[in-house]
C-alpha cells in the first residue's frame, strides 16, 4: 500500500484517496437532470420512482476527513458524455472503490469487470436484494458492497476513517469491523456481498501513488 502526503499539520498528514462515483443520482444536480429530460413525466419519474434527491454531491469536488482527501470522480467531469466516460472512470487504477448504479447496461459492464479486482459497492432500489431487471444479486453481479440509495449513507461511506483505511487496505477482517462500527449509526446498513472475498484476491490497490 503506497501513501502520499498531501497536507502536513501538527499531527496526522492528510492523504489522498479517489473513488469513482458512477452513479448520476449522486453526482448530477436535479436542475441538469432536468434540464436535459426527454420530458417532463420522465424526470418526475426519476425522482419519484427511482429516487432522484434534490440534494447531493452534486458540485462536490471532494470530501475531506481527518486522516483524507477524498477526491470523487465521475464519468462526466471533462465534458464527456456518461457512456463516454464511463468505462475510463470505471477502471481508473486510481481509485479506491467505485459507487455504481444498477441500471441493466451498467449492471453489464460491472459484470466486465469481475475478474479485475476493482471493488464496486451497488447504490441501487434494489438493496439488499435481487435486481428487477436482471434477476442477479449484487454478488453474482460483481458488487462486494450493497447499499440503499441513500445520499447520507454513501457520504457516511465516503467520509469514516476507519472504513477507508480499511478499504484502501483491501483487508477483509478490517473491512467488516469497521463496516460493522460505522452501521450502528445507520437505519439501512451498508452490507457485505459474498463477492468481497473472491474480489480482494484479484489485484492489489490503495491509496493514490
Amino acid at each position: 500500500m503506497t501513501e502520499i502526503e498531501t497536507q502536513t499539520g501538527e499531527d496526522l498528514a492528510v492523504r489522498d484517496l479517489q473513488v469513482g462515483i458512477l452513479t448520476g443520482y449522486l453526482y448530477e444536480s436535479l436542475e441538469k437532470m432536468i434540464s436535459e429530460a426527454p420530458n417532463l413525466g420522465w424526470a418526475l419519474s426519476q425522482v419519484f420512482e427511482f429516487g432522484h434527491p434534490p440534494q447531493n454531491l452534486s458540485g462536490t469536488k471532494h470530501l475531506t476527513t481527518p486522516k483524507f482527501r477524498v477526491h470523487l470522480r465521475n464519468p462526466e467531469e471533462n465534458g464527456e458524455s456518461y457512456s463516454q466516460g464511463f468505462y475510463p472512470c470505471l477502471t481508473d487504477p486510481k481509485s479506491t472503490f467505485i459507487i455504481s448504479g444498477s441500471a441493466e447496461q451498467v449492471e453489464e459492464r460491472i459484470i466486465g469487470t469481475k475478474d479485475s479486482g476493482i471493488l464496486i459497492a451497488r447504490y441501487s432500489i434494489f438493496y439488499g436484494g435481487k435486481s428487477n431487471y436482471t434477476g442477479r444479486s449484487a454478488a453474482e453481479s460483481g458488487y462486494a458492497f450493497d447499499m440503499p440509495k441513500d445520499v447520507a449513507t454513501a457520504r457516511k461511506l465516503l467520509t469514516t476513517d476507519s472504513v477507508l483505511e480499511a478499504i484502501a487496505a483491501r483487508d477483509e477482517k478490517a473491512i467488516v469491523g469497521s463496516l460493522e462500527v460505522m452501521n450502528r449509526d445507520l437505519q439501512y446498513p451498508v452490507l457485505i456481498t459474498p463477492f468481497l472475498h473472491e474480489v480482494l484476491n484479484k489485484r492489489s490497490g490503495g491509496y493514490q501513488r
